[in-house]
């Protein structure tokens, strides 16, 4: 759960290394800045092959791909509307006195882990939510009752007599 949180903490400490030995250490400073590049590449195809198995294994074959297409397009609106305002952010906050990308790196890894611990259950839950629980149209076709007197669904023998029987798909 904490990988993408910690490869931002690397990323950190990596850069506070390099501003050390910059000068001193050309070699240590291309590993670490090669290491770091290949770090956050395998984390980003990782999460990206889990998001898109997740996908797969929830897509309803009555829709097909274009559900899978409406949940990727969600992802990814999900995943870059955030670098606008950060960037616009570091552009605020920084100056030549004081780089503000390691101050907000830690602010915003420390919210990623309190995001974590607040919505990590939830997360879980859907995780494990059954493949049938996210069908548009369930296990088959359900009997629903709908009541003429106020307009509400009614599953089963609650239905009254003033009521009419249709089947959903």
């Amino acid at each position: 759960k904490m990988r993408v949180t910690v490869v931002a903490l690397v990323d950190v400490v990596m850069l506070i290394l390099l501003k050390r030995f910059k000068d001193s250490h050309p070699v240590l400073l291309w590993t670490a800045l090669i290491s770091s590049t290949a770090l956050q590449t395998i984390a980003s195809s990782m999460q990206f092959n889990a998001q898109m198995t997740f996908f797969a294994s929830r897509v309803d074959r009555n829709i097909g791909g274009s559900y899978m297409t409406l949940l990727n397009t969600f992802a990814n609106l999900g995943g870059t509307w955030p670098a606008s305002p950060v960037l616009y952010l570091l552009g605020r906050l920084s100056n030549p006195a004081f780089d503000a990308y390691i101050p907000m790196q830690l602010l915003l890894s420390f919210l990623g882990l309190c995001w974590l611990g607040a919505m990590g259950k939830r997360v879980t839950w859907l995780g494990n939510t059954k493949e049938g629980d996210w069908s548009t149209g369930g296990a088959g076709k359900v009997k629903v009752e709908v009541d003429l007197e106020n307009g509400t669904r009614v599953r089963g023998k609650r239905a009254r007599s003033r009521s009419a029987s249709r089947k959903i798909k």
